[in-house]
């Protein structure tokens, strides 16, 4: 879909949080795009709290200076 599909969707907001609106009128979110996206967000996440875990380790491990 290019933007000038998408643009009447988006001028009043987010769609779904508009009074009255009939979702049969929504296009449907691709089931491909959907699963890449919470693979995506999986990943990132994972990635996130690895990272935290890794650094949060380090802080343990340092030596306290007394």
């Amino acid at each position: 879909m290019d933007c000038t599909t998408w643009s009447h969707l988006w001028n009043g907001g987010l769609p779904l949080m508009r009074s009255g609106l009939e979702l049969t009128e929504v296009p449907a979110v691709q089931q491909k795009r959907m699963v890449a996206f919470l693979n995506q967000s999986e990943v990132h996440t994972t990635t996130f709290l690895h990272d935290g875990n890794t650094i949060f380790k380090m802080i343990l491990e340092e030596p306290t200076s007394s």
